[in-house]
């Protein structure tokens, strides 16, 4: 297979988790009566965050740099599993953000919960460390 199949391969297993996660979170607007489309929800600041965390993340997967100065996974799990039980509350299933608890849950249990977020990388993939 050829890198440009696999491009392309991998862009359409992203974009389903991506948009399942965006659903999910819209979702929880609604629920909560909350109109996505306010300014004050500030989709396109959200959006911005997501797009220069992920490259962030790319790029300290890239150079494997799992140290933090900011929040450490351990942290993002404390918060997870509140935003989780929040849903819960609100009368959601929270699926996706049960797979991201569980994930961080993983990489925290293996050691690497004063590393970054982008740790966590580490239990999910099939390759040996």
């Amino acid at each position: 297979m050829s890198c440009k199949h696999s491009g392309r391969r991998t862009r359409r297993h992203v974009l389903p988790a991506g948009l399942g996660a965006f659903c999910e979170a819209l979702a929880f607007l609604r629920d909560s009566n909350i109109d996505p489309t306010r300014p004050e929800v500030a989709l396109d600041y959200w959006f911005d965050l997501f797009k220069v965390q992920a490259m962030q993340l790319v790029d300290l997967i890239a150079q494997e740099d799992f140290a933090t100065s900011e929040a450490t996974l351990a942290v993002y799990l404390a918060a997870v599993r509140q935003w989780r039980s929040t849903m819960l509350e609100a009368g959601q299933r929270g699926s996706i953000m049960a797979a991201a608890q569980q994930n961080l849950e993983i990489a925290d249990a293996a050691g690497y919960g004063t590393s970054s977020f982008a740790a966590q990388m580490l239990t999910m993939s099939s390759r040996p460390e």
